[in-house]
């Protein structure tokens, strides 16, 4: 079951810009309508950008940091994989092998992170990535023989095109072969 926060986040995403009342929240999800503005407000801590009009009630703008539920949200595809976010990691292949090597993986993973404290690309070089510059990201598929296949993105582009670069990443077409 998801909390209220993510509750309140898929609904004003659903909303797809439009405003949402608090009392229409409130009601959906059964709490009180101090609850609500509590969420937004915690929400709002995590990053998102929620504009407040008064006697419109809240609109989801954009996100200032990689959230799953959001990525999920603006992707255009329904590729099954799995898509999980943080805001450090050492690396995200070295994360990915060792998710992997700990479980059966039957769908493809993709793991995110704003910085990578020990980033390196599949040939062991290390190459900086620092917070707010890019998004990082390795993608893990299942394969028949080994298990998995880890391979990995690097993109310094605007935070603004997080979700457009993730979308087009995780697309069908740059799966097969």
């Amino acid at each position: 079951m998801m909390d209220h926060q993510a509750q309140i986040l898929h609904a004003l995403l659903a909303a797809d810009h439009r405003y949402v009342s608090g009392n229409e929240l409130a009601r959906q999800f059964k709490i009180s309508r101090p609850a609500v503005y509590n969420n937004i407000l915690k929400l709002e801590r995590c990053g998102h950008q929620i504009d407040t009009k008064k006697g419109l009630g809240y609109c989801y703008e954009q996100s200032g940091y990689l959230n799953s539920q959001v990525i999920n949200h603006y992707r255009t595809t329904t590729y099954p994989v799995d898509v999980q976010t943080f805001d450090t990691l050492t690396s995200t292949n070295d994360f990915a092998k060792q998710f992997c090597s700990s479980r059966v993986v039957t769908r493809a993973q993709a793991f995110v992170t704003d910085t990578q404290t020990s980033g390196h690309g599949r040939l062991g070089r290390h190459f900086y990535s620092p917070r707010h510059s890019g998004i990082y990201m390795s993608i893990t598929c299942a394969n028949s023989k080994s298990g998995y296949h880890s391979f990995w993105f690097n993109y310094n582009q605007h935070r603004r095109l997080c979700c457009s670069g993730i979308k087009t990443i995780l697309s069908p077409s740059r799966f097969s072969g």
